[in-house]
């Protein structure tokens, strides 16, 4: 992997080639995988394009694809993932 983030409970990877994937808890949906479901394998996040850069926070994440283009998702209470509305994002 070219480069890891981690999360209070999560882990965000980015592999060589530009996919993403994640692993642990995923509560308020801070895996990016649609669901809450915890995963204990490295699963890819299929519903982004391949990307240049990942971070994590304490239960979202983000990456920036190779148009630059940024997505979040994960736990939004504080209005963390710079979106309109402080509801949770799965995906």
């Amino acid at each position: 992997f070219l480069q890891v983030a981690c999360g209070r409970f999560h882990l965000v990877a980015l592999s060589v080639s530009g996919e993403v994937y994640s692993t642990g808890a995923a509560e308020e949906g801070r895996l990016g995988l649609g669901d809450v479901k915890q995963r204990r394998m490295l699963t890819k996040v299929w519903r982004i394009p391949l990307c240049r850069l990942i971070a994590s926070g304490g239960a979202h994440s983000g990456a920036i694809d190779e148009e630059l283009n940024v997505w979040v998702w994960g736990s939004n209470n504080c209005g963390q993932l710079g979106v309109s509305d402080k509801c949770d994002h799965p995906n």
